[in-house]
């Protein structure tokens, strides 16, 4: 049924709302997913380097921390280091920053190593292609959203 054109402004709010709604949606999803594969596809010795993945907003952040869960030759397969680095970004993707706001949120990592290793700089010569990697992640997580607004 047609609506009487003097809710025409009641409507469109309600749609900016959604939009702005669904924006913010596709925005979080699609760093949480950059973040899980930058995290994710880090190899790990003692676990500094996946652990250092850190989020912010205003500006990348330029410390180094400690590894969450320290080890010896712990492998990709580990997941104390994964689940720490993730619980931190996820903290400030879902509940720090605000992506209507236009200020973008950075995941960057300082440990000297890292810039090496994802470009194949280093002793084995094989890149890890850890950023592009969390850039393909972005945008599929991007391409599968089905709907986002709903009435």
């Amino acid at each position: 049924m047609a609506r009487p054109f003097s809710q025409l402004p009641q409507v469109l709010a309600k749609r900016q709302k959604q939009f702005e709604r669904g924006i913010d949606i596709i925005s979080r999803q699609g760093a949480n997913a950059a973040s899980v594969r930058a995290i994710n596809t880090t190899r790990v010795d003692t676990g500094k380097g996946r652990s250092n993945w850190l989020a912010s907003t205003g500006g990348p952040l330029t410390l180094v921390i400690p590894p969450y869960a320290p080890g010896s030759k712990l492998g990709l397969g580990e997941s104390g280091n994964s689940r720490g680095a993730q619980t931190q970004n996820r903290s400030i993707i879902n509940s720090v920053w605000k992506p209507t706001s236009e200020a973008p949120v950075f995941i960057a990592n300082n440990v000297d190593y890292i810039f090496y290793r994802n470009f194949g700089l280093c002793s084995d010569g094989i890149p890890d292609n850890m950023l592009a990697k969390a850039v393909i992640a972005w945008r599929e997580q991007i391409l599968n959203i089905k709907k986002v607004f709903i009435d």
